[in-house]
């Protein structure tokens, strides 16, 4: 899916591909494009430099929560099909990464 002369990781190309599968619905375009942006680094260059995420997610779906904070953390989750919801997670400032866990 990702050419040498593309810059996305392909996490971005996986959200992307369940965008269009209907894994991820329409209705949620707001949570897409934040973790798409947030895991592709556009807005935030600086926070990789400096270990920072600011975190905005409002009215997210638990199951999308949990992936970005996976990829930010590196650890791995499991979630029962069963856990649904949303969840507001909203940072004023940047933190670090290292307190994105513990938030949840």
């Amino acid at each position: 899916m990702a050419d040498a002369h593309d810059p996305a990781p392909p996490l971005v190309h996986r959200i992307i591909a369940a965008v269009r599968s209907g894994v991820i619905t329409r209705s949620k375009p707001i949570i897409v494009v934040f973790v798409a942006a947030l895991l592709a680094g556009i807005p935030a260059a600086r926070a990789q430099e400096s270990d920072t995420v600011t975190l905005n997610f409002v009215n997210a779906d638990i199951d999308a929560v949990v992936r970005a904070v996976s990829e930010i953390t590196g650890r791995n989750f499991i979630l029962d099909p069963r856990v649904k919801g949303t969840i507001n997670i909203v940072s004023a400032r940047p933190v670090p990464k290292s307190l994105v866990y513990p938030t949840l």
